[in-house]
């Protein structure tokens, strides 16, 4: 054996009798919850007959760990059901539409030709029982959320039919309904026109 590998050996011997002192007088070594330990054994021959192993270990920390996102809650579906007509023999238009899933409360936009700009003419939430109407807006109601009794479901638009009343003189309305909730707004229902009694026919 070289004088070079004699001294490791050497120390290897130091090191492991140490070790061994520690294990004998009931010492432990503590490792931090979660940890992996590897270990590896190495040989290493400097000359025929004889060898050195030395011995090395490896902690690796808790592997990182994530946590989910809950599922964002889905915005309404489109309202299906939108239909727009004449109302009494005053210059109103009527706008009426059936309820969607998920949604807390509706939006009705409204412009005067097909290809807009559509602007907000009625906000209600029908939960929190706010309604905010533009100029020209006489009605918004639905019988089961006006007249009461009524018990609102929370997170749910409980009543199922809605209207929407505007007098216009005799110009056509073009108008599209939209279900909004927490999540945000739903898609636009199709564009449907009204006109009053003895206006101008879509």
């Amino acid at each position: 054996m070289t004088r070079g590998a004699r001294r490791t050996a050497a120390a290897f011997v130091v090191a492991g009798a140490a070790l061994a002192a520690a294990c004998s007088s009931g010492s432990s070594v503590t490792r931090p919850r979660g940890t992996t330990t590897r270990s590896a054994t190495t040989t290493t021959t400097s000359n025929p007959g004889a060898s050195t192993t030395l011995a090395t270990t490896t902690t690796v920390g808790p592997a990182p760990t994530t946590t989910p996102t809950a599922a964002a809650r889905p915005v309404p579906a489109k309202v299906g059901f939108v239909v727009a007509s004449s109302g009494g023999g005053s210059g109103e238009i009527e706008v009426n539409w059936e309820a969607v899933t998920a949604a807390i409360g509706y939006r009705v936009y409204r412009a005067a030709s097909p290809s807009g700009p559509y602007v907000v003419g009625a906000d209600w939430d029908v939960v929190a029982g706010t309604k905010t109407l533009a100029q020209g807006v006489t009605n918004l109601w639905s019988p089961p959320a006006d007249y009461p009794p009524f018990t609102s479901v929370p997170g749910v638009a409980t009543p199922r039919h809605f209207q929407y009343v505007e007098v216009n003189g005799l110009d056509r309305r073009y108008f599209w309904v939209a279900g909004y909730n927490a999540a945000g707004e739903g898609p636009r229902s199709v564009v449907v026109c009204g006109t009053p009694v003895g206006g101008h026919h879509c």
